[in-house]
């Protein structure tokens, strides 16, 4: 599979911004056949060839169809995409590739050739001079391979040189990437934005809602660099910053409050990793805490909410649960098995903008991860479980729970010190008081075997809450339902199709 991964990192530089969200743009997956031709793209050449941008979408278009990661379709036991096997004596003591000399390496003979039963691809069309030229210049220059960046630790790189006539202009080390970039097309700066206009664009990033009026005046009247920074944490302030970006995060882990399908039935207490979501944003939660409490944040140390004092952590792993169900699966174990790759598809996009589950049936055909990477993972899910528990913020339940303990056995005692003291008739006494205590109210003499909450004898469920379509839009009985004819049963239905 040829897969491309795109990654765009949002953030804001803010002393009071450190959670930083990773947006996954695109995650593509098709035949290597299907890659569009101006996928291998022809470069006008520089002083330098890359691997990355030059090299390795040409060797992708032309050979890994057969000498590529797919283990299942390779030939010759040749890997293109391994330097080390590149590198391997295959002739005498040479590889497929000699380093810094094109004439002695067999790839570019190959793929140079006149020769049609020599000339690599044997299918298709020829690679183009151009292309040619470009594994020549590359092998020339010392064949070096580099890993995909998203595979490469961060690094801060230094800021690039900019026109002295745009220094001005460079108000923040991110300013000289963009005029760099500009400079190179031709581009000239558009200057800054009136005051209204910044503080429209910073309201509307921030929170997603147009800026109060008497912000935008405010800033007309003193558009300084301190007024913009005390805009700036206002907005990263206000709770309205949460539910904004909460929203990008909530897309990536597919939050839903319904599980779809048939009878598309609600999953239960959803909307608690929603608000843990807009809480964590607003918080600003760092990212390496976030991904710790999704992935495991029942087994971590507790962060506990200021104001609800509610341990934070355990509702991450809610997004762990919001996959699709059906009502009734035939194949329960392939039906566990499909959630679970679906658990393992959003965490591994959502986390590290890999397409894990594409080594689900074999190893991954472009990204490095083997189908027993993939059966980690659903070992580890499959060893978990869905629990729900009760929440006990400021513990008011265990101090609840710990009263009636308390009188309970207070009770117990009075009890037993009335039986201790009492003859036969007292004793009959006490056990009419405590049968009585347990007679259904409105039947005198008979005991209470069932309670009845509601007979739904009224037009609607009151207030019941109805989840589903399966109990239509009231109580129905055999005059008001509409009569469901199934065919292949040759009977009618009520509430119960």
């Amino acid at each position: 599979d040829y897969c491309v991964h795109l990654w765009l990192m949002l953030f804001i530089g803010s002393t009071s911004l450190s959670l930083c969200l990773p947006l996954i743009v695109a995650s593509v997956c098709t035949s290597m056949q299907d890659v569009p031709e101006d996928v291998a793209h022809e470069k006008i050449l520089g002083e330098s060839i890359d691997y990355l941008s030059d090299v390795k979408p040409i060797l992708l278009r032309r050979c890994y169809a057969c000498h590529g990661p797919d283990g299942d379709a390779r030939k010759a036991k040749l890997r293109l995409d391994d330097r080390a096997d590149v590198m391997r004596p295959r002739f005498g003591d040479m590889g497929v590739i000699v380093p810094g000399d094109a004439s002695e390496s067999e790839l570019f003979f190959r793929i140079s050739s006149d020769d049609e039963e020599m000339r690599m691809p044997l299918e298709g069309v020829p690679s183009s001079p151009e292309q040619v030229e470009t594994i020549r210049r590359w092998i020339e220059q010392g064949a070096q391979y580099d890993r995909h960046w998203s595979f490469v630790p961060i690094r801060d790189p230094a800021s690039p040189a900019v026109d002295p006539a745009h220094v001005g202009l460079v108000r923040d080390p991110i300013d000289a990437f963009v005029l760099a970039r500009m400079e190179e097309r031709g581009l000239q700066p558009a200057g800054d934005a009136p005051p209204a206009v910044q503080v429209r664009r910073l309201a509307f990033d921030l929170t997603g809602l147009p800026p109060a009026c008497e912000d935008v005046a405010k800033f007309e009247n003193d558009p300084s660099d301190e007024a913009w920074n005390a805009l700036v944490e206002k907005y990263l302030a206000s709770e309205d910053y949460g539910e904004r970006w909460a929203r990008h995060w909530l897309d990536l882990t597919r939050y839903a409050e319904t599980f779809g399908h048939e009878f598309d039935y609600a999953i239960a207490d959803a909307w608690r990793y929603r608000d843990y979501v807009i809480r964590a944003f607003n918080y600003d939660v760092p990212y390496d805490r976030l991904l710790r409490e999704h992935v495991a944040g029942d087994l971590i140390d507790p962060r506990i909410d200021p104001v609800t004092g509610v341990n934070q952590a355990p509702l991450a792993t809610g997004f762990w649960h919001l996959h699709q169900a059906v009502h009734g699966p035939v194949d329960v174990r392939a039906d566990e098995l499909e959630r679970v790759d679906n658990q393992i598809d959003v965490f591994s996009k959502a986390f590290m903008g890999l397409t894990v589950s594409c080594a689900r049936c074999h190893d991954h055909k472009f990204d490095p991860i083997l189908q027993s990477d993939y059966y980690g993972l659903t070992g580890y899910m499959k060893s978990s479980r869905r629990n729900r528990t009760y929440l006990d913020p400021h513990g008011e339940i265990t101090a609840a729970r710990e009263a009636i303990r308390t009188a309970r056995v207070g009770h117990v005692a009075v009890l037993e010190d009335a039986a201790a003291g009492a003859d036969g008739a007292e004793l009959r006494r006490l056990l009419e008081v405590l049968l009585a205590a347990i007679v259904e109210e409105g039947t005198p003499g008979a005991i209470a075997t069932e309670t009845v909450f509601e007979d739904f004898e009224g037009p609607d469920f009151g207030a019941w809450t109805v989840e589903g379509n399966a109990f239509a839009r009231g109580p129905q009985d055999s005059t008001s339902v509409r009569d469901v004819f199934v065919p292949h049963t040759k009977s009618r239905c009520v509430n119960t199709c």
